[in-house]
């Protein structure tokens, strides 16, 4: 740019200077603006799987046909719009046109839907051609967000595996609901009448999901760094939550009506915290494990024991134990070497705390135990059952004897009439 001005040349000069940094601070601002990031793939039931599906006007009709494009046009989202996808015409084969082969991977992008899990159903119906990875297996750098999982029975409704998550899940019918493996992690999953387990965590983390209904085992934890956050298992055919291997993390647990015990833990080394177990079928908690941590437990009006240590029990370290109306015992130990600490335990049917017979490992501190009269206060005792007992003996305050009060005749009235006879 070319300034031609012969008078005031000095104010011109700057003035031209002036404009010209103007607009080359304008040229970097424009070049430092981010590129907009390129449009998700579209996958709708009006669409049609063909080689250049996946826009918004032209959506594919198939999950597997969308992650295809996905993968090959270097895209990082799959949204799926309201409707059915799986086998859509219901006829036992993944055969037909748009529907999804099994089973559909989903590594390195992320696959939501618009209309969430109430909308957006994935339906399976014959499950002889389902491999073991089960229908949707969500792997390293993949997501899943707002689906539902329909089928009859099929091994394995959501595998989650690697550093893979899911969320916002409902898994109905299958045989185990979903499998989350090591370094994958399912949040907000509804489970639903599963055959075998809810939700098989082997090595992964599950955490704010409800199971409900399932033929047998609401949660199965196995092994190490398999842990489970503020979930909930109502009302399944036998226990609650199942704890097997080692180093297996519970935190703020509900077991709910479940036909049998409500925490049943197998896996040395556990921590089980602040977790609630209510009106199930047989015992509340039952542990058979070494150097097992019970912190904050609630158990409450469940037809056997609230908590029980079995005699694999070693080491055990239970505080802040509440036991209220249980059927059977609040707490009940045999061999098991355990501290207890900072406890309470009332209200239940046969004893606070029983035991078939002397055990000098179990220490107890800081604990309480109401209703003696249900079970005799003395260190042995032969109880209805036939074996003897090692309860609590608990130190009962000593009523003050006051001294009895002298009764006062009541003084005689005088009258001056006489008394009838």
């Amino acid at each position: 740019m070319t300034c031609n001005i012969r008078s005031h040349r000095t104010r011109w000069i700057a003035l031209c200077l002036a404009l010209a940094a103007s607009l080359f601070v304008a040229d970097g601002a424009l070049a430092k603006k981010k590129r907009k990031s390129p449009p998700p793939i579209s996958v709708a039931n009006d669409g049609m799987d063909h080689a250049d599906c996946g826009s918004s006007f032209d959506p594919c009709r198939s999950i597997t046909q969308g992650i295809a494009r996905a993968h090959a046009l270097r895209r990082a989202r799959v949204v799926l719009g309201p409707g059915i996808y799986g086998d859509l015409n219901q006829d036992g084969d993944t055969l037909d046109i748009g529907e999804d082969r099994y089973p559909v991977q989903i590594d390195g992008i992320s696959v939501s839907s618009i209309g969430g899990a109430s909308r957006t159903i994935f339906k399976v119906v014959d499950t002889r051609f389902l491999p073991d990875d089960g229908i949707l297996s969500v792997g390293d750098g993949g997501a899943l967000a707002g689906l539902t999982i329909a089928g009859t029975f099929a091994h394995r409704g959501l595998r989650v595996r690697g550093a893979g998550a899911a969320r916002n899940v409902v898994l109905h019918g299958l045989d185990v609901g979903a499998w989350v493996e090591a370094g994958g992690s399912l949040v907000g999953a509804l489970v639903l009448k599963s055959r075998n387990a809810g939700i098989f965590v082997t090595g992964g983390a599950v955490a704010e999901s409800i199971v409900v209904g399932t033929s047998r085992i609401g949660f199965r934890l196995d092994g190490a760094g398999s842990r489970a956050t503020d979930c909930q298992a109502i009302r399944n055919g036998t226990f609650g939550f199942m704890l097997t291997g080692t180093d297996v993390v519970v935190l703020r647990g509900l077991a709910l009506a479940n036909r049998s015990d409500g925490f049943t833990i197998s896996a040395d080394r556990s921590l089980l915290k602040d977790s609630e177990a209510v009106a199930n079928g047989a015992r509340g908690i039952t542990v058979n494990a070494a150097d097992a941590v019970l912190q904050g437990s609630f158990v409450a009006a469940n037809r056997g024991d609230g908590l029980v240590l079995g005699n694999q029990s070693q080491e055990a370290r239970i505080d802040r134990l509440r036991a209220i109306g249980n059927g059977d015992d609040g707490l009940e130990y045999g061999t098991a070497t355990a501290t207890v600490t900072r406890s309470a335990l009332y209200s239940n049917a046969r004893c606070q705390v029983w035991s078939p017979g002397r055990n000098t490992g179990f220490e107890i501190a800081g604990f309480y135990a109401g209703d003696p009269s249900r079970c005799r206060v003395s260190p042995y005792r032969r109880d209805d059952r036939g074996s003897e007992q090692q309860a609590l003996a608990i130190p009962q305050p000593k009523k003050k004897k006051g001294k009895k009060k002298k009764k006062v005749a009541a003084p005689a009235i005088s009258s001056p009439w006489p008394l009838r006879p």
